[in-house]
């Protein structure tokens, strides 16, 4: 079935999940209140504070979903419409197209993946992908109409709007005669590594002195399973060779993803909040993964780069190897 036009769809951001922790908060404070009355409290000059804190914090994360445009293009216009703002662009005004980047979000107070189209009067509009469900959907259409060359007669054909996702599956045949060189670290010396075993062995010593057999096994499990949420799952590490790049984990040797190289747009070398340095895969139908991988050392990212370049794949360093 054909369209004559493509619009974005919102979906679950990280701004859109926080406002919804908030107002279940709030909800469920009426409803005590409502039940038990207000509380006591010892500082009303404090608790005034801390509701203010809270409500305008909600405020600002509202505002800052509200303020999120629905994109529509078709083939003369390109749209951008939130609460608060309406903007309409001809696509004859579009000087560039930058499909990936980073831009500060000056509301998550991050570094986030985004799209900039830029216009002929110097106007430009950074799109933060991470607010919507079908943002792959979107990069494809705008790298078609970078491609286009804003010609109206294929702006204009049934199919222009059409996007096929294709799907690949994770379980590729890697030849067997693939050589191929290994970049990982020591998984056990690693910062990650040191916390991820270390917390769960320190809270079970302690323990262990109350002779509490029952208590340390759950103390084990409950310290196992938070060290591997904060550092465990960052352990990545990589195989490459001229045809495949195979990502493994230190801890979970079963687990591997497989890309072919002639299906990657670009490598990125980013380190987000609070996280070891990372590889982020964006591959050319938009599909973007990154794998925190926290036993590499500077030198074996250093090599993984030039190995990535000598194969002719983009490389985005945003850490500076």
């Amino acid at each position: 079935m054909s369209r004559s036009s493509f619009k974005t769809k919102i979906g679950f951001s990280p701004s859109l999940i926080l406002f919804i922790a908030l107002t279940i908060v709030g909800v469920l404070l009426a409803i005590a209140f409502n039940l038990n009355g207000p509380p006591t409290i010892k500082s009303p000059a404090g608790a005034t504070f801390g509701f203010m804190l809270m409500f305008l914090l909600y405020l600002f994360v509202g505002y800052s979903i509200l303020r999120v445009p629905k994109i529509s293009i078709d083939s003369t216009i390109i749209s951008l419409i939130s609460v608060f703002k309406s903007k309409e662009f001809p696509l004859i005004t579009l000087k560039s197209i930058e499909l990936t980047g980073k831009t500060y979000n000056k509301f998550t107070f991050l570094n986030e993946e985004c799209a900039k189209l830029t216009f002929i009067d110097g106007t430009e509009e950074v799109i933060f992908l991470n607010y919507y469900r079908n943002s792959r959907e979107l990069l494809i259409i705008l790298q078609k109409i970078n491609d286009a060359a804003l010609n109206t007669t294929v702006l204009s054909s049934d199919d222009f709007f059409n996007v096929s996702l294709i799907e690949k599956d994770d379980d590729i045949d890697v030849d067997i005669d693939e050589t191929f060189t290994k970049y990982a670290g020591n998984y056990i010396t690693s910062y990650n590594g040191i916390f991820f075993f270390g917390i769960p062995l320190f809270l079970s010593l302690l323990i262990v002195k109350s002779q509490d057999t029952g208590a340390m096994f759950i103390m084990l499990i409950i310290s196992l399973s938070l060290s591997y949420f904060a550092f465990g799952r960052e352990l990545h590490y990589f195989y490459l060779s001229d045809n495949y790049l195979v990502i493994k984990h230190h801890l979970i040797p079963w687990s591997k993803k497989v890309f072919q190289l002639d299906e990657i747009k670009e490598i990125v070398l980013e380190t987000p909040y609070r996280q070891a340095n990372t590889l982020r895969v964006i591959t050319k139908q938009f599909v973007s993964k990154k794998y925190t991988a926290g036993s590499l050392r500077n030198n074996t990212w250093r090599k993984l780069k030039q190995k990535f370049k000598s194969l002719n794949i983009q490389v985005r360093d945003e850490i500076g190897f």
